[in-house]
C-alpha cells in the first residue's frame, strides 16, 4: 500500500517569488511480501523574478529530508527576450549524488505559423553533448473557408476566431451572395493582429482559453471613408481547440440634405408664400425615438446631416424651440416629409421640410 501528501507555499519577497514544495510518501509492503515500511520526504525550493521584465532568472534546489537529509541538486536558469518573438535561455545544473554538471543553451524564434528552436546540452562528467533543431507547429480547419491552416504550437490549448469582413449591400445584417467581401481590413485582439485576405477572411489564433476576449476592427483600414462597421468589435470566450466564426458587417454612411421653408398664409393673389427658415434646430430620430444627430439651418434654410447610418428616421424640430416659437413641421402635398429611410449603399438624400404655426 502506498500513500502520499503534499504541501506548497509561496510568497513575494523583495521583487522575487519564493516558493517551497514538500511531498511525503509512504510505502507499506504487503505482509506476505515481507520487508519494512519506507517513508520519504522530499522538497523543492524555488526563487524566481516576477514576470514583466525582458530578463527572467530562476534558481532551484531540490533536497531530501527522509530517510536522510541531503541536498540532491541545484540549478540556475536565465531567460532573455531579445524581442517579442525571440527567446534565449541558458541553464546550469548540478546533481550531487551523480556528481554531474549539465550546461544548456537554447534559442527559440516564433514565426507567424510555426516556431523554430535550437537546443544544446553538455555534460561535464561524461563529456557528452547533444544538439537539436526543433520545428513546432499546429494546424486546424478554418470554418469560413474550409481550408486547413498552420499555426504556432499550442492550438489545442488555446482558442481562435475566424472573421469575414463584408459590405452589407442589402442591409439584412447577414452575409449573402449580394454582399461584397472586403480585403485588407485589419483586426486586432490582445494577442495579435491580422488583415483579411482577398476572400475577406482573417484568422486570429492563440486566444487565451476561458478568458473573455475582445476583437476589434481598425476603422482606418476600411477601403472607403464612407464605410463604418456596424459594431466596433466582438467579444467572445475562446474554447480550447475551437475556432469561433463570425461575419463582420460594414455599411456605407449617407447624408440627408434639404431646405426648411416657412409656409405663410396666401397673399392677395391667393398664392401661398414659402421662405427659408434660418436658425431652426432639427433633430434626427431613429426607429426607437432616440436622437441620432442634430443640425441647424443656415440663413437660406439649408440643413445637412452627415454620416447617417442605414435605418428609418424621422426629422423633428427641437422640442424646446418648437414649444417656444409655437411651430411644427407640416406635411406637403406629397405626404409626410419628416419620415425618411436611409439605405445601406450610401447616398445623399434630399428632403425639403415645411414649417407652420401651431
Amino acid at each position: 500500500m502506498q500513500s502520499s501528501a503534499s504541501l506548497r507555499g509561496s510568497a513575494r519577497v523583495a521583487g522575487v517569488l519564493a516558493s517551497n514544495a514538500l511531498e511525503f510518501s509512504r510505502y507499506q509492503p504487503a505482509t506476505t511480501a515481507g520487508g519494512g515500511r519506507l517513508d520519504q520526504l522530499i522538497g523543492t525550493f524555488d526563487l524566481a523574478t516576477l514576470a514583466g521584465s525582458r530578463t527572467q532568472v530562476r534558481a532551484s534546489a531540490s533536497y531530501s529530508l527522509m530517510p536522510e537529509a541531503r541536498l540532491e541538486a541545484v540549478s540556475l536558469e536565465l531567460d532573455r527576450s531579445l524581442d517579442d518573438r525571440t527567446l534565449v535561455r541558458a541553464l546550469a545544473s548540478h546533481a550531487f549524488h551523480q556528481r554531474d554538471t549539465q550546461l544548456g543553451l537554447s534559442a527559440e524564434r516564433r514565426f507567424r505559423r510555426f516556431t523554430l528552436a535550437f537546443d544544446g546540452t553538455y555534460g561535464l562528467r561524461g563529456k557528452v553533448h547533444s544538439l537539436a533543431l526543433r520545428l513546432g507547429f499546429g494546424f486546424g480547419r478554418n470554418p469560413l473557408t474550409e481550408r486547413i491552416y498552420l499555426a504556432p504550437p499550442g492550438q489545442a490549448l488555446a482558442g481562435a476566431v475566424a472573421l469575414r469582413a463584408y459590405e452589407d449591400l442589402d442591409g439584412n445584417g447577414a452575409y449573402g451572395p449580394g454582399d461584397k467581401v472586403l480585403p485588407q481590413v485589419a483586426f486586432g485582439s490582445g494577442t495579435g493582429t491580422g488583415a483579411t485576405d482577398r476572400d475577406g477572411t482573417v484568422l486570429l489564433t492563440g486566444l487565451p482559453a476561458g478568458t473573455r476576449a475582445s476583437v476589434q476592427v481598425d476603422p482606418t483600414s476600411l477601403p472607403d471613408i464612407a464605410l463604418v462597421p456596424v459594431t466596433r468589435g466582438i467579444e467572445l470566450v475562446p474554447r480550447p481547440g475551437r475556432v469561433h466564426r463570425t461575419d463582420f458587417a460594414v455599411v456605407a454612411m449617407s447624408e440627408i440634405a434639404g431646405t426648411a421653408y416657412f409656409r405663410s398664409a396666401p397673399g392677395g393673389d391667393g398664392q401661398a408664400r414659402a421662405r427659408g427658415v434660418s436658425g431652426l434646430r432639427l433633430i434626427l430620430l431613429d426607429g426607437a425615438g432616440k436622437a441620432a444627430g442634430s443640425a441647424r439651418t443656415e440663413a437660406d434654410g439649408f440643413y445637412l446631416f452627415e454620416q447617417v447610418r442605414p435605418g428609418r428616421y424621422r426629422l423633428a424640430i427641437d422640442p424646446d424651440q418648437a414649444a417656444r416659437l409655437k411651430i411644427a413641421l407640416v406635411a406637403s402635398a406629397q405626404g409626410d416629409d419628416a419620415l425618411i429611410e436611409v439605405g445601406p449603399q450610401g447616398s445623399t438624400l434630399s428632403r425639403d421640410l415645411f414649417v407652420g404655426t401651431q
